[in-house]
């Protein structure tokens, strides 16, 4: 038998209904309801859950259930995509760690990769009422 554990995890799924395309002054506002996956050496966890809103002048990402968790602070980028500066998680409390990368648009949504871990996340657009309002 054997037994695998990760706490990490995250993915990016594309926008189905809405796509954020209103222009703020630093840019694109990518604020809007995402469903994330992370792919980590190749087994790609399911789809959860993803926010990025603006608190206080700046877009803040976050997924909001699973095991592996991620939230941070991004930036738009000038020509496409945005930065993402912030940290994966786990909500029990097992382990943190800072991320540092960039999304890239792809079909349907964002692929973020980082410069500390090999892991992949996917964003893919959700409905504004995707996860209840």
């Amino acid at each position: 038998m054997i037994a695998i554990s990760a706490c990490w995890t995250a993915a990016v799924p594309p926008p189905t209904a809405q796509t954020p395309q209103a222009i703020v002054d630093s840019g694109p506002d990518l604020s809007g309801s995402y469903w994330c996956s992370i792919d980590e050496d190749g087994y790609e966890y399911p789809k959860y859950p993803c926010v990025i809103k603006k608190v206080d002048g700046e877009f803040v990402l976050a997924k909001l259930s699973g095991s592996q968790r991620i939230r941070g602070l991004v930036k738009p980028n000038a020509s496409d995509g945005f930065s993402f500066s912030g940290e994966m998680f786990c909500p029990d409390g097992d382990g943190q760690q800072e991320l540092h990368g960039s999304f890239k648009p792809v079909r349907g949504g964002f692929r973020g990769k980082f410069r500390e871990e090999s892991l992949i996340v996917h964003m893919t657009f959700a409905t504004a009422s995707a996860f209840g309002g």
